[in-house]
């Protein structure tokens, strides 16, 4: 299913910002998924595993109340 929109057929807003950015637009993405490489990356499950609930990085206690103000 193909699906096709004109430039024209979109609000002047957006063609004002496709328009600013041509250099970085593409007209069409690829039709094909890019070649098999050597090295596949994959992470490993456990069945029924529970999923660590440990914070990534630590912070100050000033910090994270700030945090939890602004989430």
């Amino acid at each position: 299913m193909l699906l096709h929109t004109e430039a024209s057929d979109l609000p002047l807003e957006i063609q004002q910002m496709l328009q600013e950015f041509i250099d970085i637009v593409v007209d069409g993405l690829p039709d094909k998924l890019p070649p098999k490489r050597s090295i596949t990356h994959h992470i490993d499950s456990i069945p029924e595993a529970s999923l660590s609930n440990k914070a990534s990085y630590r912070t100050s206690p000033k910090d994270n109340e700030e945090i939890r103000k602004q989430v």
